[in-house]
């Protein structure tokens, strides 16, 4: 299946650090980023639940300064 989300993480460094996690998650391969929204490849439609708001995606958003402590 083809999956397509956006994200609201706001530097670039972040959306990359994502978008490799996802590649480097066996089953799923990021396909494309353009600007915030991701198109992912992945093997099952499960492996395509949760990419959005996994808890890497609430690391990053810490990294970010966006969640308190």
């Amino acid at each position: 299946v083809i999956v397509r989300f956006k994200t609201d993480l706001k530097t670039k460094t972040a959306r990359v650090l994502l978008a490799n996690s996802i590649t480097l998650t066996p089953g799923t391969i990021t396909v494309s980023l353009q600007d915030n929204v991701y198109t992912v490849h992945c093997l099952d439609k499960q492996f395509g639940e949760g990419l959005s708001d996994s808890t890497f995606v609430w690391l990053l958003h810490k990294i970010e300064g966006q969640v308190a402590k």
